[in-house]
């Protein structure tokens, strides 16, 4: 009696298709609504949060938190701005080369 061969196990590579939709339409309600939420819960911590807390840093590292937690990249932006402005301001750069208002 003769043996019979296995077959070769044959793996089959999947690929899966992710659809996204465009964040550009504008169209959807929630993307104008995430945005302020965003603000307005900034505007409220750092309103909370005195200008001295944390060494004078307090009231610009509160964007970056909220933005990170939100995850929104503008506001983290903002507030690494506002962080940039203080230790600019701190190491001694003049006022008029900080390139904007004090926050």
């Amino acid at each position: 009696m003769a043996r019979r061969r296995r077959a070769a196990a044959r793996s089959r590579t999947r690929t899966v298709t992710k659809y996204v939709r465009s964040r550009a339409r504008g169209s959807n309600l929630k993307s104008l609504i995430n945005p302020m939420v965003a603000g307005v819960v900034t505007g409220m911590a750092q309103s909370f949060i005195p200008n001295n807390a944390l060494g004078g840093y307090g009231d610009s590292l509160v964007p970056i938190g909220v933005g990170y937690i939100m995850k929104d990249k503008a506001l983290q932006t903002i507030g690494a701005y506002q962080l940039g402005i203080k230790l600019a301001g701190s190491i001694g750069a003049p006022a008029s080369s900080l390139g904007g208002g004090s926050y």
